[in-house]
């Protein structure tokens, strides 16, 4: 599309960047640069951008306005990669108050009594938190990678790991040994552990949110709740996850009871979130599996006991 199509599609969603900026940031890495098209015949050329860079330009635009400092483009493309796995992965770390019981359900009788509210209190007590993957879940990542996987946005780092032969050779060597030792993951663990990235979760939330909302039409700043919708398969060779769709609905956190709940449960300091991201798998928000474990067992009336 031509940059004047870029940036009103951009206006339409709230985000107000000159075309010189979205030059800078393409020439930055921070989001898909454009093509130069010369025409057949006649001076001049024109500039031809891909569908995506709208998305990531929102994107950049909306961590640009929350950060409280300059972000350097390396911080932002961080912020870039770590945010790209919400699309890749239904992992996910959550946060929450000490003062919330996260083994099993917790009779109302046994309840801190500051916690006890008419209203009573959820899995919506937890948040999500954005971290860089695991080290050993990125060494799964560079054996998909090396069997063939295309690389994904903001796997550079990656790719560049795979053209050592040492760690080439490490790899080839899992994915050919019987030993169920398997030692060549020790061989290039301690080289991912210096992949790792250490990002402002706040600022992945908000990169996250505003891509969905850039993707979806909505208003970059407006408050909006976003379901990443997974699906549970099983073949011969185990069970994995299939991305279904993405949802955006109204946040929870805007309702007035929770958003009181919240600031006495989670942060009292802390203004109540109006962004959220959730995850659900086979139709159920994790953060259930997390809040009410074990899931299975769980049962409402022994949660809560006897409305009072």
């Amino acid at each position: 599309m031509y940059i004047e199509e870029l940036s009103k599609k951009l206006a339409d969603v709230g985000v107000h960047v000159s075309r010189k900026t979205l030059r800078r940031w393409a020439d930055q890495g921070l989001i898909s640069n454009r093509k130069q098209r010369f025409p057949p015949r006649g001076r001049g050329n024109t500039e031809n951008w891909p569908s995506e860079a709208f998305e990531e330009a929102a994107a950049v635009w909306a961590v640009k306005e929350t950060a409280k400092k300059r972000l350097t483009p390396k911080e932002i493309k961080d912020i870039q990669i770590v945010g790209m796995r919400t699309f890749y992965n239904p992992q996910a770390y959550y946060t929450w108050s000490h003062d919330v019981p996260l083994t099993g359900p917790v009779p109302r009788d046994r309840f801190p009594r500051h916690l006890l509210h008419r209203e009573g209190y959820d899995h919506r007590v937890l948040r999500i938190e954005f971290r860089d993957d695991h080290p050993v879940t990125l060494f799964s990542r560079l054996v998909e990678l090396r069997t063939g996987e295309e690389p994904r946005p903001g796997e550079e780092r990656l790719i560049e790991m795979l053209e050592d032969e040492r760690t080439a050779a490490a790899i080839d060597y899992f994915i050919q040994c019987d030993d169920p030792v398997r030692q060549a993951p020790i061989l290039v663990m301690a080289d991912l552990t210096k992949l790792r990235v250490n990002v402002p979760s706040h600022l992945v939330r908000t990169w996250v949110m505003a891509f969905v909302k850039a993707a979806c039409g909505v208003e970059v700043t407006a408050p909006k709740k976003v379901v990443f919708h997974w699906r549970t398969l099983h073949d011969d060779a185990g069970s994995f996850f299939v991305f279904e769709k993405t949802v955006l609905e109204e946040p929870d956190l805007r309702d007035p009871s929770y958003a009181h709940l919240r600031e006495s449960i989670i942060a009292p300091k802390e203004p109540p979130l109006e962004d959220e991201v959730v995850i659900c798998v086979d139709g159920v928000d994790v953060r259930k599996k997390v809040f009410y474990a074990p899931f299975d067992d769980w049962d409402p009336s022994k949660q809560y006991g006897p409305a009072t």
